[in-house]
């Protein structure tokens, strides 16, 4: 990891030549986080997304990190003996630390949500088809959508529409937020949205009938940018292509003739649709079978080709050649449209074109229900084609159907009543095995499984793709008819007359206790339902359908239909949301019970609507799911009618409370759907912003009183981890958990395409990165995945929630701290226990959040600073490119509650290129710390701004060491001081080190050195520390390592165990030791200069002491070093001085620690025993020199025995020259023995 704190001094030298050296960087793109995101790409290139986990696909991945944080994650998550499927308990809980413990259960409870049954699972799991249908009474408070608005149809528009005759069609362009009408040849467009009536556009530059219009989005680089949609227009004669440029903020619409268009005479044209993939756009006409032809356009024109031109991609031949009987059908009469048409044909065509965009398939459907899947194949030159064709007919289908359980035999699966009235793709981001969802016009749906075969990477377009088979494995019959609830109401009438004449014991006799609450609830048997389904005529002529994403079931039944206009039996009035016109119905799937229950259940109702129904249009994205209701808006569709626009918003649930937040309907809210699931919501709406006090009272009260206090299960032992907490815990970690769910596992920051490019198993291509790089301005990262709006959003929710929690502390239960003098009294340690649990995982929580609100500011600053491709390079060309490869791979999760200290670092790094980017700008330090401290202290540390301001205070010193050098000087002392108040843990040794270079650059040596030893020792705890490691290595050191005869010294050190050192403490060590050899490289640097300053001296007498410059600054240096009182600097500094070859200088070195030195490293060096024997010659201990002689002997056995004697002898003149005495005598004494036995014996 290289700090960029460098960067400041001279930004634009020192990034140019990171730039040009980018080829010789050596990159670890195989690192934890590298390997992390590599598997996350191949799991997500062969499995869907799982960031909107849905009932189609069982989600599997549940990726962190690292593997081994998935698989902590999993081991520390028990679901044994509880009351919820929700719950789970945290094994380690009183291990973990506060923010592991709060990750953990974030985590947890998002990987508890996302694991939703698979479809074809609950489909198979039921003899019948579960609904929640009521058509009596309607699904009343629990009811799934709402009207939320009616737009009106503009007056003028509306009395053209109900007077004329030859009417072709009607939509919407969501997009534009336009509504459109063709009248014969005028298309005319208005803004739905908008009251005045008078705000309308009118097109009638067409020749002919207008049949089909289509709005698509061009190609890129064949018009200009402004350009951001075409309109399509069909007419019996050709298509036509106007560009369309539409501003969103302004709402301002322009539309423009482009000239191209191309014949279509004969075909009929009736449906568009487009492949997103590379906007090519593919229709099909009523006149020419079930041939499907792709639209060209180019902004060139050639000799021999128009700019616009039309291909057949599904038969061979000229392209323009059409059917030889369309000529002669005499159609074109006053209504040309296509579907008058059709009631002329009786060859077979297509009804309807669909694009699974993710699997690059395309489907047709056929007037005699015949389904194709077609799959996309692009060439190198990125053109398509339909290469194979797969074809599934209705006895194909039924034939599918035969394999399984299910009644194909049913009356509404009749081969001459089946007809398919639309399909419906199902992308391979909702199932990975479910393909299409065909709906029959008897309401029946038809569920399609197929298998798609592809090579390496990731998706269709990596390599040629074929598609496998199609094949039907589920029905989903309708709703009984109004006649089977009609007659299981008056059974249950008769049932309660007769109960009241029967004895109470015969009631209990008569019923088994599942099958009585069946019976009295809806009083008709599985079967019956069974059988009343598959012969079902509730929705018979289904005249439209639209099924939206998870399975959300929308249809028109026709007016003159006698199940649209059925009353109810017991009196008059007519059936709820039937009116004149067309009735609407919605069949919803009820997450809440599927994620409590893993049971499939559809609630299904009519809506209330009135006119003929055009077209259903979902306006926003599906969130129907309760797991994502707190981020994003209700799923909201619009139903386009004759008489205007009915908006239908979905109830989530806590839209189900918040419409009757009353006790009744939050009891049955929770025993329909759980407790956690009902203190949620009532969460949510305590919470929820433009509420008055007294409904947030209500709802908070519900929160703390609604659900059941943490209990531990009488099978377990009694400790904090065994603790099932409460349901007001599990409701708070719900809401949290799905505020994060879509963002938690998605990379924070946007990967530049121009210069990274992945491998096949998913990782960077080093050599590609590093080669345009080093050819442009580029970075690696160019943004952030998440948009100024959803930081906003994510921040004022956390904000909210923490503030309501501090308002409402000392009433929620668990939150305060517990009383443990009352459990001592009544001698309840379970209460205890349980408490202590409650308060520690609602505090971890909730610090954990405050955490995240830094976080999420930190990426608000980041946006705020960078909002741009070129300003966001601005910032990071401050980040060595490891750094930015290894922060693309961080997650939200990890950036918000980072685990590893590797990815703190990171962090700080991002902080550091902020900073230094205003910096170089010219901005103080202070006006920029000082926003970052106010909105993210964590991430900006005060020991941060100290450093920062130190940092500042070196640049200054540097701009005015020319100028102004006394100046200069008052900055470096200033930028030394602040140094040395900054936290050790806080600084970086890379910022260190080019801190004392510019210093040293400005000639500041005696300060730089004053600096790294007060550095090293400004804890004296860690002095300490320091010591005892240093001493136990060099113990290992000294008696393991061989002598320099190649033998050991012989201690016995058996019972010494390296693993006993705290690798903390040797961090601390580490640590030390890299301020000194700082040290030591600046003295190494003054005694080069020395040398060179004295040797560029000529002509100087040798008995003259020359002192220069150099030679005083060094001798300053050495100084300060040798009055420095610690012992391991001590140590170091004469292992520098033996290292350097001037071990003599140890002899005139007078300190307290030098004595110690020589005696603990003579065993080991007999280099140093000769030192130390000099060391007391030059002092005049003759004993103690000669004794040191007699130690190598002894000591060196490898030694030749002349050098010993030589020894020996020496060491008897030096006790000569002492003077007699006893120790004298008794030492000479061992020397004439020793010297005798190696004479006797020369070769021991």
């Amino acid at each position: 990891m290289v700090d960029k704190f460098n960067e400041i001094f001279d930004s634009v030298d020192l990034s140019k030549t990171e730039k040009n050296d980018a080829n010789n960087i050596a990159l670890d793109v195989k690192n934890d986080l590298q390997r992390a995101r590599a598997l996350r790409k191949t799991m997500t290139s062969k499995q869907p997304s799982t960031n909107s986990s849905n009932f189609f696909f069982r989600s599997t991945l549940g990726l962190n990190s690292t593997d081994t944080q998935a698989n902590n994650l999993s081991s520390n998550i028990s679901n044994n003996f509880l009351t919820s499927p929700l719950k789970f308990r945290v094994q380690n809980f009183a291990k973990l630390s506060s923010s592991e413990l709060a990750t953990t259960y974030i985590d947890g409870i998002i990987k508890k949500e996302s694991d939703t049954p698979a479809l074809s699972e609950v489909f198979t799991k039921y003899p019948v088809d579960n609904y929640n249908f009521k058509p009596d009474t309607g699904l009343g408070n629990f009811t799934r959508f709402e009207k939320f608005s009616v737009l009106n149809i503009p007056d003028k528009i509306l009395l053209e529409y109900s007077t004329t005759k030859c009417i072709t069609s009607m939509g919407m362009f969501p997009e534009l937020k336009k509504c459109w009408l063709t009248v014969d040849n005028k298309l005319i467009l208005w803004d739905y949205e908008e009251v005045n009536d008078a705000k309308y556009s009118t097109i009638d530059e067409f020749k002919h009938t207008i049949l089909t219009v289509k709005l698509v989005k061009p190609k890129k680089g064949v018009f200009i940018d402004d350009v951001n949609y075409l309109l399509l227009i069909s007419t019996p004669m050709d298509i036509y292509i106007l560009a369309v440029e539409y501003d969103k903020i302004t709402r301002k619409l322009e539309i423009y003739n482009t000239a191209m268009s191309v014949s279509t005479k004969g075909l009929v044209v009736n449906k568009f649709i487009t492949f997103n993939k590379t906007n090519d756009i593919f229709f099909s006409g009523v006149g020419d079978n079930i041939n499907v032809w792709k639209l060209n356009y180019t902004n060139k024109q050639a000799w021999f080709s128009n700019r616009c031109s039309k291909e057949c991609l599904t038969r061979s031949g000229m392209s323009t050649v059409l059917p030889d009987s369309i000529t002669n059908l005499g159609i074109f009469g006053s209504t040309n449209d296509s579907t008058e048409f059709s009631k002329h044909v009786t060859h077979e065509y297509l009804i309807q074109l669909e694009i699974d965009q993710l699997r690059g398939i395309l489907y047709t459907l056929s007037s005699k229900s015949v389904i194709r899947a077609y799959k996309i194949d692009i060439d190198k030159n990125r053109n398509v084609s339909l290469p194979s064709e797969i074809t599934k007919t209705k006895i194909s289908l039924l034939k599918d159907l035969s394999t399984t359980n299910l009644n194909i035999r049913s009356p509404l699966l009749k081969v001459t009543d089946f007809h398919i009235s639309k399909i419906f793709p199902v992308t391979k981001e909702k199932n990975c095995t479910l393909y299409l969802v065909a709906v029959l016009s008897n309401g029946v749906r038809i569920y399609i499984n197929g298998t798609c075969y592809s090579g390496y990477g990731y998706g269709y377009d990596s390599k040629k793709s074929t598609l496998g088979r199609l094949s039907a494995s589920f029905i989903k019959f309708p709703p009984p008819d109004f006649d089977f609830y009609a007659k299981s109401e008056e059974k249950r009438k008769l049932e309660e007359k007769q109960q009241m004449d029967q004895p109470l014991y015969e009631f209990g006799n008569i019923f088994m206790k599942d099958q009585k609450y069946q019976q009295q609830k809806h009083f008709h048997s599985p079967l019956d339902l069974k059988n009343a389904q598959e012969n079902s005529n509730l929705l018979k002529n289904l005249k439209t359908a639209r099924v939206i994403s998870r399975n959300i079931y929308f249809g028109v039944l026709k007016s003159s239909e006698p199940s649209a206009n059925a009353t109810k039996k017991d009196g008059d009035t007519e059936q709820k949301g039937s009116t004149s016109g067309d009735r609407l119905f919605v069949s919803t799937p009820d997450y809440n019970l599927l994620k409590k229950d893993k049971s499939y259940v559809e609630d299904f109702e009519f809506l209330d609507t009135s006119g003929v129904i055009h077209d259903i249009i979902p306006l926003t994205v599906d969130n129907s799911e309760s797991t994502s209701k707190f981020l994003k808006e209700p799923l909201t569709v619009a139903v386009l009618t004759n008489s205007g626009i009915h908006i239908y918003r979905y109830r989530t649930s806590d839209l189900i409370l918040e419409d009757s937040l009353d006790e009744a309907t939050f009891k049955e809210f929770s025993s329909k759907y759980g407790p956690e699931e009902a203190c949620s919501s009532a969460l949510h709406l305590a919470c929820k912003y433009g509420k008055s006090d007294s409904f947030k009272i209500k709802a908070t009260q519900f929160f703390i009183e609604g659900g059941h206090n943490g209990s531990i299960n009488k099978n377990l032992t009694l400790k904090l981890g065994n603790v099932e907490l409460s349901d007001r815990f599990f409701g708070f970690i719900m809401m949290i958990g799905r505020l994060f769910k879509n963002v938690w596992d998605t990379e924070v920051f946007k990967v530049n395409p121009e210069v990274v490019k992945f491998e096949k198993d998913g990782f960077i291509n080093q050599k590609y990165l590093l080669k345009k790089m080093n050819k442009s301005e580029e970075q690696p990262i160019m943004g952030l995945t998440l948009s100024k709006q959803d930081l906003e959003y994510l921040l004022s929710s956390i904000l909210i929630v923490l503030q309501f929690f501090k308002k409402n502390s000392k009433i929620i239960p668990g939150l305060s701290q517990p009383n443990f003098t009352i459990f001592d009294i009544n001698n309840d340690k379970t209460l205890e226990i349980v408490s202590q649990a409650e308060n520690i995982s609602f505090k971890s929580v909730l610090k954990l959040l405050e955490s995240m609100t830094e976080g999420l500011s930190f990426l608000m600053i980041l946006l705020e600073q960078a909002d741009s491709k070129e300003k966001f390079a601005d910032i990071f060309k401050y980040l060595s490119i490891q750094s930015q490869i290894d922060l693309s791979c961080l997650m939200i999760q990890d950036f918000l509650a980072p685990r590893q200290d590797y990815i703190k670092i990171l962090i700080k790094e991002i902080l550091s290129a902020i900073i230094n980017k205003n910096i170089a700008k010219g901005l103080s330090v202070e006006y920029i710390t000082t926003s970052l401290q106010e909105r993210c202290g964590t991430f900006c540390s005060s020991d941060d701004v100290i450093m920062y301001k130190a940092i500042e205070n070196l640049k200054r010193a540097k701009e005015l060491y020319t100028r102004d050098y006394e100046e200069s000087r008052k900055y470096l002392v200033t930028a030394a001081q602040l140094f040395e108040k900054c936290n050790d843990k806080n600084l970086n040794m890379e910022t260190i080190a080019h801190s004392i270079d510019v210093m040293n650059s400005l000639n500041f040596y005696q300060g730089s050195i004053k600096l790294l030893l007060n550095l090293a020792n400004k804890d004296e705890n860690a002095n300490k520390i320091s010591l005892k490691v240093y001493q136990q290595q060099e113990l290992v050191q000294v008696n393991l390592q061989p002598n320099v005869n190649g033998n050991g010294n012989g201690k016995d050190i058996k019972n010494f165990n390296l693993n006993l050192i705290d690798p903390e403490e040797v961090q601390i060590l580490d640590k030390k030791m890299a301020y000194y050899e700082l040290v030591f490289k600046i003295l190494t640097e003054m005694d080069e200069k020395a040398k060179k300053s004295l040797d560029s001296l000529q002509n100087v007498p040798s008995n003259f002491q020359v002192v220069t410059e150099f030679t005083r600054l060094r001798e300053l240096l050495y100084e300060i070093c040798f009055n420095h009182e610690d012992q391991i600097f001590h140590y170091e500094l004469y292992k520098f001085f033996i290292k350097q070859g001037i071990s003599e200088r140890l002899l005139d070195v007078n300190s307290e620690y030098i004595l110690t030195f020589l005696e603990d490293y003579a065993s080991h060096d007999i280099n140093i025993g000769y030192l130390l024997c000099d060391y007391h010659l030059r002092r005049s201990n003759y004993l103690q020199a000669a004794n040191i002689l007699v130690s190598i002997v002894i000591a060196f056995e490898n030694l030749d025995n002349e050098i010993k004697i030589q020894l020996l002898c020496k060491a008897k003149v030096y006790l000569n020259a002492g003077g007699p005495n006893s120790a004298s005598d008794k030492l000479s004494a061992a020397i004439e023995e020793l010297i005798r036995s190696l004479v006797s014996d020369p070769n021991p």
